[in-house]
């Protein structure tokens, strides 16, 4: 999973220059989707582990941790899958695929919602061996971008793993 870390290291990295030097500003979806197709699609390089745009999702459903009163599924903000156009669907139409990656987005300083994504993200990737988890908070002020995102796997969680 090294090389998907730097592949989701150096994307956040590229999006936040550009945003600190184009002053852009929006929401959380609009910040979503410029990184997605701006600069983690640009990563993709034959013969990786992204070794194709398809393998990115924006919005897509995953299946949900077991529990009492949970949906079956649950969609989340940048999903990255071990094949080209996988979903989270069988062949039989049930959501048993599990992802490599999962990106939680909030736009804000920081937010007890990011706390949220965070807890579920450390339970999902107990559950799915090998899952990278990011919880990534953008805030967009008047000095300039601040991005905090802390990577979760297997249960563990590196609060320091990127501030920029």
């Amino acid at each position: 999973m090294d090389g998907l870390e730097q592949i989701v290291r150096q994307s956040l990295t590229d999006f936040v220059a550009w945003v600190s030097r184009t002053g852009w500003y929006g929401r959380e979806r609009e910040a979503v989707s410029l990184y997605v197709m701006g600069f983690l699609v640009k990563q993709c390089k034959p013969g990786t582990i992204l070794s194709d745009p398809t393998q990115i999702g924006i919005e897509v459903a995953v299946p949900q941790l077991p529990g009492a009163r949970r949906k079956k599924l649950v969609t989340k903000d940048v999903v990255i899958w071990n094949r080209p156009g996988m979903t989270c669907w069988s062949e039989d139409r049930l959501s048993t695929n599990h992802p490599l990656c999962i990106m939680e987005w909030k736009r804000g300083e920081d937010s007890i919602a990011a706390r949220r994504d965070i807890d579920w993200l450390r339970a999902y990737s107990t559950t799915v061996e090998g899952l990278l988890g990011f919880s990534v908070v953008l805030g967009l002020g008047p000095d300039g971008p601040r991005l905090r995102c802390v990577c979760v796997n297997a249960g563990k969680i590196a609060k320091e793993w990127l501030i920029l």
